[in-house]
């Protein structure tokens, strides 16, 4: 299969793992942009409060500018 060059997450509330689970997807550069749905709520209930934080030091690390559109959602891109 080709590698996609855009990505939507929204796993409501499972978004660490999901990312965690794609960090070498992150690696391919045919990977331009990524769009993430953030459920702070459900993350906070599971304990990983922390989980936006490191979603977006993962996309850094991975050359990508990370923009939050609004308060839930992330648009990370890579020129």
């Amino acid at each position: 299969l080709e590698m996609p060059n855009f990505m939507k997450i929204d796993v409501e509330g499972h978004e660490n793992e999901a990312v965690s689970g794609m960090v070498d997807l992150f690696k391919q550069p045919q990977l331009r942009t990524v769009a993430i749905e953030i459920h702070f709520a459900l993350l906070e209930e599971r304990g990983l409060r922390d989980a936006p934080s490191d979603i977006v030091a993962v996309l850094k690390k991975n050359n990508f500018n990370v923009r939050w559109t609004d308060p839930s959602h992330i648009i990370a891109t890579r020129g």
